[in-house]
C-alpha cells in the first residue's frame, strides 16, 4: 500500500510540479512577508547565538507592548494556513485524476475558508486543553515520583498527548473531500485515524523517510557537486514535503472514508422489521381482495341490469 501510495503521488508531482510550486512559493512569500511586518523582534531572534546577545536583546526591545502585533500575526498565519491547506487539498484530489492549476484552489477557498478556520480553532482549543492536562499530570509527577520515574512518566504522557493529536491530521480533507463541516470533519478524522491507526503511523514514518532521503541526495548534489549554499535544495524540499503528504493523505482519506464493514443488526430489531414487515403485507393483501370483491360484485350487478 505504502508503495503504490508513494508511486502515485510522485507521477502526480511530476505532471503538475509546476503548478505546486507556484503555489508553494505564493504561500512561501504570504508567510514571510506576515512574519516580516508583524513579528520582527522573532526574526531577530533567531539570529541570536550568544547568551550576551539575548540579554541585550531582551533589555532593547519590551516583548510585551509587541505582544498585540505578535498574536495579530499569528491570526493572519493561520489564515494562509487554512488557505494553502485547502487549495493543496483540492489540487491534489484532482492531480491524482490527470492535470491540475493554481486557479482551482480559488472556489474552495471561497467555499470552505469559513469552515476550515472554525476547525482550526476548534483544534487549536483541543490541543491547547488536552496540553493543559498533559502539563498538569507532569506536574503531579514530578512532585510525587523520582527525577527518573517522572520523566519516564513525562515521556509517555506527551507521547499519548502526540497520538492524540495526531488523529485530527485529516480533517481538511474531510472538508474537501465529502463536504462535512468543521465539527463533522474533526469526528470523521479522528474516526478513521482511530481504526487504522497502525497504517496510518507506518504511512507517515514511511514519508518522513523517503523525504530525509530526497533531501539529503538533493543537498550532497547542490552544495558538494554545484557549490551552491543550499537554498534551491530547501525550497525543493519544503514544496515536494507540502504537496507529498497532501497528496497521500488525500489517498489515504479516500480509501478509509467508508466502513467496509456493514453494522450488524440485533436480533430484537431484525424482529421488530420482520413484524412490521409481515403486518404491512397483510394490510396490502387485505386491501388487494377487498378490491377484487367489489369489482366482482359490480360486474355481476352489470350483468344483471343487461
Amino acid at each position: 500500500m505504502i508503495r503504490n501510495y508513494l508511486k502515485k503521488s510522485v507521477n502526480a508531482i511530476k505532471r503538475n510540479f509546476f503548478q505546486f510550486l507556484l503555489v508553494v512559493i505564493l504561500f512561501s512569500v504570504l508567510t514571510m512577508g506576515i512574519m516580516y511586518i508583524f513579528m520582527p523582534s522573532l526574526i531577530e531572534m533567531q539570529t541570536l547565538e550568544t547568551q550576551e546577545e539575548i540579554e541585550a536583546f531582551f533589555e532593547a526591545n519590551n516583548m510585551t507592548d509587541q505582544l498585540s502585533t505578535i498574536i495579530l500575526g499569528y491570526v493572519f498565519l493561520i489564515f494562509v494556513s487554512t488557505s494553502m491547506s485547502l487549495g493543496i487539498t483540492k489540487m491534489s484530489q484532482e492531480a491524482l485524476n490527470g492535470k491540475t492549476s493554481w486557479k482551482s484552489m480559488i472556489p474552495i477557498i471561497k467555499q470552505k475558508f469559513i469552515t476550515n478556520i472554525v476547525a482550526a480553532f476548534a483544534l487549536i482549543a483541543i490541543i491547547l486543553t488536552s496540553l493543559l492536562s498533559v502539563g498538569i499530570g507532569i506536574w503531579v509527577l514530578t512532585s510525587s515520583l523520582t527525577s527518573g520515574l517522572a520523566l519516564a512518566g513525562s515521556g509517555i504522557l506527551y507521547a499519548i498527548w502526540l497520538i492524540f493529536i495526531m488523529h485530527f491530521s485529516l480533517y481538511t480533507y474531510a472538508i474537501v473531500i465529502d463536504n462535512l463541516g468543521s465539527i463533522a470533519s474533526l469526528k470523521k478524522s479522528y474516526n478513521i485515524v482511530r481504526k487504522n491507526f497502525l497504517q496510518f503511523l507506518r504511512l507517515i514514518s514511511a514519508i518522513l523517510i523517503f523525504v530525509i532521503i530526497m533531501s539529503l541526495v538533493l543537498t550532497t548534489i547542490e552544495i558538494d557537486i554545484l557549490g551552491l549554499d543550499g537554498s534551491i535544495t530547501n525550497m525543493l524540499i519544503q514544496m515536494i514535503t507540502t504537496v507529498l503528504f497532501s497528496i497521500i493523505f488525500v489517498l489515504f482519506y479516500l480509501d478509509h472514508r467508508k466502513s467496509k464493514k456493514q453494522p450488524i443488526k440485533k436480533y430484537t430489531q431484525l424482529r421488530r422489521i420482520s413484524r412490521k414487515t409481515i403486518r404491512n403485507k397483510n394490510k396490502t393483501v387485505k386491501r388487494k381482495k377487498k378490491t377484487t370483491k367489489r369489482k366482482k360484485t359490480s360486474r355481476k350487478r352489470k350483468t344483471r341490469r343487461r
